[in-house]
């Protein structure tokens, strides 16, 4: 008898509970503001035998209170988590990526409970390469056409260099082992930075970008270090989805409703036309290139240093590479500036323990940079000078 007067009493505190907590995480989706977008941040990688593992993927809201911006991190994964498989090629990982991303869009679009919400995704991994390796295609014919251009990463990489082919072909062949008696007749020489034409000027071997050059990057989009990430990201992800996304500033698709079709970008932010620049920050699905190093040396949180190679190399500094990553989010929940000019101000939430364990504990700080990238994305695109950089130039 007693039980069956304890146990109504029991229900009503659950229901109590329950509804202290609906109006809790109510109270606290207000104080954020109104949504205004969905932010993607990804961490590249064109690994050959572990793609799926090594590309992480950062899903965040933004939302919007005043001249206040709050970026949510609600989860940090990786493309075989996505899948559920492990996809060790990264044309598998980018198809998978691809699939996630046009039904994020999907979903952004198609939101029946609220108007349509921006789409953001910055990816850390650059979506062209110097113009004169373009020109005479626009941007998007090119991209459209990479994977038929240079049927490999290798072939991007000659065709994007002027390297002399004897030192590429060195490039390619295996190093002997350290303990190997023929590796003291191996005469160690610098690299090469730069070669002279028969008129005595210097000709890059590397080309860069104008923004590599601007950004004052160590390395250009097909240097020895980096062509293999830059041919699959343009090849998996950039050339796929020029119809789907407006790929930031290479190019515009085609605007529903407008008479502009394909618009290519001029270098210098007063040359381009405002009604190109009202398109490109209103268009529902935005795509670029969103570098966290860039990221942290344009808020001045470069050094010391975020990442180590692990206890075992070195303790002292994979403690204190340990240390920078919980300062780092400290920094970025506290707040941080979106842009070098204004006001403007990012918080970023990291909601749960298990999240925040995550981003401290990856001593390689992938997880953390996919954060980075999307931070990135979400400040670039707070500026009123977007889509071109804060000092107008790309």
């Amino acid at each position: 008898m007693v039980r069956d007067v304890l146990q109504p009493e029991r229900k009503r505190k659950s229901s109590r509970v329950i509804g202290n907590i609906a109006k809790k995480k109510k109270s606290q989706s207000e104080q954020l503001g109104s949504l205004v977008a969905r932010v993607v941040g990804v961490d590249f990688s064109g690994s050959s035998t572990d793609a799926g593992k090594l590309i992480l993927v950062a899903e965040c809201k933004l939302f919007s209170e005043r001249d206040a911006w709050t970026l949510v991190v609600d989860r940090v994964r990786s493309v075989n988590a996505m899948s559920g498989n492990v996809e060790k090629n990264p044309t598998e990982a980018c198809k998978v990526l691809r699939a996630a991303l046009l039904g994020l869009k999907t979903e952004c679009l198609n939101d029946v409970n609220a108007k349509p919400i921006q789409l953001i995704v910055g990816v850390d991994s650059p979506p062209s390469v110097a113009a004169q390796f373009i020109s005479p295609l626009s941007w998007r014919d090119w991209a459209k056409t990479f994977s038929a251009r240079y049927p490999a990463p290798e072939a991007f990489r000659t065709a994007t260099t002027h390297i002399p082919p004897k030192a590429l072909a060195a490039e390619s062949k295996p190093k002997l082992p350290s303990s190997s008696p023929s590796l003291k007749k191996v005469k160690k020489t610098p690299p090469v930075t730069r070669k002279f034409d028969s008129m005595a000027t210097a000709v890059e071997l590397e080309p860069k970008r104008e923004t590599d050059i601007l950004a004052k990057v160590p390395f250009a989009p097909q240097n020895l270090r980096m062509f293999r990430q830059t041919y699959h990201a343009i090849a998996g992800l950039y050339g796929p989805l020029v119809d789907e996304f407006t790929v930031v500033p290479c190019g515009l698709r085609e605007l529903r409703g407008n008479s502009l079709t394909q618009v290519e970008k001029p270098l210098k932010l007063q040359e381009c036309p405002a009604v190109v620049l009202k398109a490109c920050r209103e268009n529902q699905a935005l795509l670029f290139e969103s570098c966290p190093a860039s990221v942290l040396k344009r808020l001045g949180l470069y050094k010391p240093p975020y990442k180590s190679k692990g206890q075992k190399m070195d303790a002292a500094a994979h403690e204190a590479a340990f240390r920078r990553r919980q300062q780092l989010l400290k920094i970025l929940e506290k707040g941080v500036a979106t842009t070098g000019t204004g006001n403007g101000v990012l918080k970023v939430v990291f909601p749960d323990v298990p999240l925040r364990h995550q981003l401290v504990d990856d001593a390689g700080a992938d997880a953390l940079d996919a954060v980075l990238a999307a931070v990135g994305a979400a400040c670039a695109t707070r500026s009123p000078k977007f889509p071109s950089p804060s000092d107008g130039c790309w």
